[in-house]
């Protein structure tokens, strides 16, 4: 079947279930706009491009700085501040500690993930026949346990301790002011105990502080979970695209490339504009400005695709907003796409995915975090070839 015919089929949009629950979040491509004071939102994908590319572009600092001050004040947030300073603020230059280690680490990542066993876990679950399981837990979220704790030597379980603390941890923090964070205080300090029991060993001579760990190690493998878990939900959701891709490897690229665009686990990104602030054509940002950047949206800009909406296999190859532009750019987006093409290629080489037989009201919950997109739970019937 050509590819032409393959498209002439119902891939189209209604074929793609929105996971970030629009009715609350819809995805909106426009101009940029005021989402508060010295608070900037944009979409096009030539905005996103130019904020990311302009060399004066900066993690955000401001809410570092808030927090900064209400700390002065109080004793007893120490352990969020310490956490929180790593997660807002990343690797804030582009040749700084923070984002060297991020890919010394993500390097770990890269030389473990082809000897990863996506293939057990699958067989596993329909040993005995067909079969309704979480997605997420059984297909996704197993195989990158397994990963980290061949990546950094470590427990496995402990790794998947703190990965789930700090995602929660995150989730909370952007739901509350920042005097509630005192709140969060405990949660952060047993991250912070479960991060020195780590027990981690580098090349002589080579030492990586533990806070810098976070954001690689944990945090980044969120929205690659994420991805994976729409992915599958998507592969259930269109039994003819399965059969297809199951039939025709060759296929495979240009349906991950779509993937990578429209099903995504990173919906929005922070940055602070630079001191000379930036000019995007019908709109300029103040220096010093925070911008939230829409990627979703920004992956769905009519002026760079055609159809935007449309799960296409025929597009020509371009550059998709999801690992962002310019000198901070993820450092991860190779190893993110190669750990979706290991698992698409597991899933379709053991098993069948479809929708339960019997559907319940819970078989998808959303994340908590407005961050990311996807599901935290997605129940799918697994069913030998």
């Amino acid at each position: 079947m050509r590819t032409s015919e393959l498209n002439s089929q119902a891939f189209g949009p209604s074929m793609i279930r929105e996971a970030a629950d629009p009715n609350l979040d819809p995805i909106v491509v426009g101009v940029p706009w005021r989402r508060g004071y010295g608070h900037w939102h944009v979409s096009r994908m030539r905005d996103v491009r130019a904020l990311m590319a302009d060399p004066g572009t900066t993690t955000d600092d401001l809410a570092l700085r808030v927090f900064s001050r209400f700390r002065e004040k109080r004793s007893d947030v120490d352990s969020i501040f310490r956490l929180f300073s790593h997660i807002s603020r990343a690797h804030r230059t582009p040749n700084d500690a923070e984002r060297r280690d991020a890919i010394t680490v993500t390097k770990r990542f890269m030389e473990c993930l082809p000897a990863l066993d996506f293939r057990s876990p699958l067989a596993a679950l329909i040993s005995a026949g067909e079969t309704d399981a979480d997605a997420m837990a059984n297909a996704v979220q197993k195989p990158i346990v397994e990963w980290r704790a061949a990546a950094l030597g470590i427990d496995a379980a402990t790794g998947r301790e703190i990965a789930e603390d700090l995602i929660d941890l995150m989730a909370s923090l952007e739901q509350m002011a920042i005097p509630d964070y005192v709140k969060l205080e405990p949660k952060a300090a047993a991250i912070l105990r479960n991060l020195s029991a780590l027990n981690m060993s580098w090349p002589a001579g080579q030492t990586l502080p533990l806070l810098h760990l976070t954001s690689p190690a944990f945090l980044a493998l969120e929205p690659m979970s994420r991805t994976g878990c729409l992915m599958l939900a998507h592969l259930a959701d269109n039994p003819d695209i399965q059969e297809v891709l199951r039939d025709r490897a060759d296929m495979r690229p240009a349906y991950l490339q779509e993937v990578e665009r429209l099903l995504a686990g990173i919906r929005y990104m922070s940055r602070q504009v630079g001191p000379a602030g930036l000019d995007l054509g019908d709109t300029r940002l103040p220096p010093h400005s925070r911008v939230t950047l829409d990627l979703a949206a920004a992956n769905r800009d009519p002026e760079v695709w055609d159809d935007p909406d449309a799960f296409r296999l025929d597009r020509p190859r371009r550059q998709t907003a999801t690992f962002s532009f310019g000198a901070l750019a993820c450092t991860g987006s190779q190893t993110s796409r190669q750990f979706l093409s290991i698992l698409l290629d597991a899933v379709l080489e053991t098993l069948r995915l479809s929708e339960p037989l019997a559907a319940k009201e819970d078989d998808r919950t959303y994340t908590r975090c407005s961050l990311v997109r996807g599901y935290d739970t997605c129940r799918l019937r697994f069913a030998p070839l």
